[in-house]
């Protein structure tokens, strides 16, 4: 069962708080809006009222690949929403960017590890701020039908759970690069320097190109670097 609330700081961050005080009556967590919203690397999540898809839920970490879990929910996001992936977990329509997803974790008062995972999907926004304009989208602006927020955090929850569990990456593999738009990308190190995509390896990482030199890079080290 999913909560509906109209409002919230941050559905990831009271799915977590729930779930350390051992409270796991509903499996997920839907609002309307999100007055402080974030997505990975601690960026803020733009998601004015009703605009926006923001639902988080939870899955026990026992016999899953931790850093694969964000791929597996957001390829059940972009079956429900039709939409294309780029990588670690991003939805993108036209080559911008729809929505995304972020995986963290949290244990219970009895010590069992959880994924709390967060999806975020643009429906209605029309305008963005100025510093994403330029590379974000909505359904909305993709003439794309308009579902309920609720309805659809209902449909991801569904899909998810027939979809096969993320305990390897070859499990994911083929409903990953049946969506996958990531080759060509261009990605940010920690330390600054940019790479360029050149697919998704065996192993669920990042095969890159970075001073002419072919890298491989794990999802937690690297995000879509803005270059224009």
């Amino acid at each position: 069962m999913i909560l509906r609330l109209e409002t919230v700081g941050s559905t990831q961050s009271e799915l977590i708080e729930r779930i350390r005080a051992g409270d796991f009556s509903f499996r997920g967590i839907a609002a309307l809006e999100q007055t402080h919203g974030h997505g990975r690397h601690g960026r803020s999540w733009f998601s004015p009222k009703g605009s926006c898809l923001a639902f988080s839920f939870w899955t026990p970490l026992a016999g899953l690949r931790a850093e694969l879990v964000g791929m597996w929910a957001a390829i059940a996001a972009a079956k429900v929403l039709d939409c294309d992936l780029q990588w670690p977990n991003d939805l993108s329509l036209g080559g911008k960017k729809l929505g995304g997803v972020i995986a963290e974790t949290a244990a219970s008062p009895t010590r069992e590890k959880y994924a709390v995972i967060g999806i975020g999907a643009n429906l209605t926004v029309a305008d963005f701020p100025s510093e994403i304009a330029d590379r974000a989208t909505s359904l909305l602006l993709a003439d794309r039908e308009i579902p309920d927020p609720f309805e659809l955090a209902e449909s991801i929850l569904e899909k998810l759970d027939r979809l096969p569990k993320p305990s390897s990456f070859a499990a994911l593999r083929d409903l990953w690069s049946a969506r996958d738009s990531s080759a060509g990308k261009a990605y940010q190190l920690p330390d600054g320097r940019v790479c360029k995509s050149i697919g998704v390896g065996d192993e669920g990482q990042l095969h890159a190109i970075c001073d002419g030199e072919a890298i491989e890079v794990r999802s937690a080290e690297a995000w879509q670097a803005n270059l224009d």
